[in-house]
């Protein structure tokens, strides 16, 4: 990720396969990240070009949900669940969880937009599943 986009006060940042968002006070527009640390993000304004539509990713035909919480001590265990719970000829790139730990997420499945959506108190995220072939 190089920049972020803030409009309805919320932030939303994506890498292509990952949406994330949360909400913000800062003003709108498209700001450059100048340093991402690992609770704290530094950014300035900038013109990034066009922000991909990010509303078109937040999939709304949600199939199931359920609690996963992801920390070190349980993240075999709790990355085993999650794969399980996943329809069999999907799966999701391990890496993409490390962003959630931490916090208790609730998880949906969004089978049409063939990802995940995961909610906390405070973050949001949509992480786009595999296809097993």
């Amino acid at each position: 990720m190089t920049g972020v986009h803030i409009a309805d006060r919320k932030m939303y940042a994506t890498d292509g396969h990952r949406l994330h968002w949360c909400n913000t006070a800062l003003p709108e527009g498209d700001y450059k990240i100048i340093k991402l640390l690992k609770r704290s993000l530094h950014i300035e304004p900038a013109d990034m070009g066009t922000f991909p539509n990010y509303k078109r990713v937040i999939p709304t035909d949600i199939e199931k949900s359920d609690d996963f919480t992801l920390s070190d001590s349980n993240l075999y265990s709790t990355a085993c669940k999650l794969i399980k719970w996943l329809p069999g000829d999907k799966a999701i790139n391990l890496d993409y969880l490390s962003a959630l730990y931490g916090q208790n997420w609730e998880i949906s499945l969004a089978v049409i937009h063939n990802s995940i959506i995961a909610h906390s108190l405070t973050r949001h995220a949509v992480i786009a599943l595999m296809e097993i072939i």
